[in-house]
């Protein structure tokens, strides 16, 4: 791999960036790595690990019933607005979180599992030191935002690949949830992460979108099935910029290690 390239991609980024690639052979390269920004979208990843966490331990029962109410329907993405008064099963809810980054989803399942405290003591025993939940998704209001780094989503994303999350059938759960995002027209506008990736390439990824946050966290598998993690995060930078930017920055790391 060309180290060097993908350390420029890194910093070729607008506004605020925190930036890592792990490569095949486990070595990092970041860009201010362990920098703490808003997480965005980007923090449904440990909401669903806290999530399956707690239905592997027979706290929630995946397969009980939930309406959705006119109450629950927060602002931003997801397609659960479309659904008042229609019921799901929690683990339903939990994928519509996670294919349609549905932040009406993820506040239900955060209700479900005891709100933020659950989710950062998960977010803490497993050594993810930039990331925090304070408020529900789509509560711009609250001035308390929601935070990560990507070191902290490469090592998440580093574990799921290595069955880690929780356990080998929620990890591989999990990667199959993320898989569908990949063919579905709702993710589209907001998957930067394979925006200029050759159309053979297999990839999972999760985004996160906010007023200048433009955040992407996935892999992608080398020919010989290798895959490389790539986790960038930017904030205080324009919109349109920042997407052509990071699915610029994607396309030069996969360059440099193809």
């Amino acid at each position: 791999a060309d180290t060097a390239a993908i350390q420029q991609a890194l910093q070729n980024l607008p506004g605020t960036v925190s930036g890592q690639v792990i490569l095949p052979d486990n070595r990092a390269i970041g860009n201010k790595a362990d920098l703490q920004v808003p997480s965005a979208s980007v923090i449904k990843l440990w909401i669903a690990a806290t999530y399956y966490e707690e239905t592997k331990a027979g706290r929630i029962n995946p397969n009980d019933s939930y309406t959705i109410k006119g109450s629950d329907i927060a602002s931003g993405t997801g397609i659960l607005r479309n659904s008042v008064g229609k019921s799901f099963s929690y683990n339903e809810i939990m994928e519509t979180t996670l294919v349609y980054s549905d932040n009406s989803g993820a506040n239900i399942i955060l209700n479900r599992i005891s709100g933020f405290d659950k989710v950062n003591n998960y977010i803490e025993r497993n050594g993810y030191r930039q990331t925090k939940i304070q408020r529900f998704l789509g509560d711009v209001s609250n001035p308390n935002n929601n935070f990560t780094s990507a070191q902290d989503c490469a090592l998440y994303f580093q574990r799921l690949l290595k069955d880690q999350i929780i356990d080998a059938t929620i990890s591989n759960q999990i990667r199959s949830i993320l898989l569908r995002r990949e063919n579905d027209a709702y993710d589209r506008p907001y998957n930067f992460f394979s925006r200029k990736l050759p159309g053979s390439t297999i990839y999972l990824h999760i985004s996160g979108t906010g007023t200048g946050i433009r955040n992407e966290v996935g892999s992608f598998n080398l020919q010989q099935g290798e895959p490389v993690i790539a986790a960038i995060l930017v904030s205080q930078a324009k919109d349109d910029e920042a997407e052509e930017a990071v699915a610029t920055a994607i396309l030069q790391i996969f360059q440099a290690v193809k």
